[in-house]
């Protein structure tokens, strides 16, 4: 009999009522996380389980809808945590063209696809200082 994990949320402020994150800790594929696979684990952690765990490395996602208005939201708890992630994820980011100086992130390298045309949308990656990355423009799937 498996279970299903529980997705647990916090509160955060008036204004935004819960903020979803979850962690996933690759071990020793870290600097192949990007450009292989991402294992299909992954939990979900209220505040205080974050704090808790006995993770210390890892990739840590965020739906942030909005990274302008909840960006010192998502700082208060990485500092909170005390936790050094080494790369974190944000979706419905939302931002427009020049915003993403405004929401950097000390150690990180910012990465980032605005959704153009549309509401809303857009990706944000934030890969520690110490990993080596660079965005790949032309990425095909194969099925050989």
């Amino acid at each position: 009999n498996t279970s299903k994990p529980q997705h647990k949320h916090m509160d955060i402020t008036n204004t935004y009522d819960k903020l979803e994150y979850k962690i996933y800790d690759p071990g020793k594929e870290l600097e192949n996380i990007l450009c292989i696979h991402m294992n299909n684990k992954c939990e979900y952690f209220s505040e205080q389980e974050l704090s808790d765990s006995v993770l210390t490395e890892g990739t840590l996602s965020f739906n942030s809808r909005s990274l302008n208005c909840n960006y010192s939201k998502i700082l208060d708890c990485l500092t909170q945590n005390k936790k050094r992630f080494q790369i974190i994820a944000i979706t419905e980011t939302w931002l427009k063209e020049g915003d993403e100086e405004e929401v950097q992130i000390e150690g990180y390298e910012m990465y980032f696809m605005n959704r153009n045309n549309k509401r809303g949308g857009g990706v944000a990656l934030y890969v520690c200082h110490n990993l080596k990355s660079k965005v790949i423009h032309n990425v095909t799937n194969s099925s050989s």
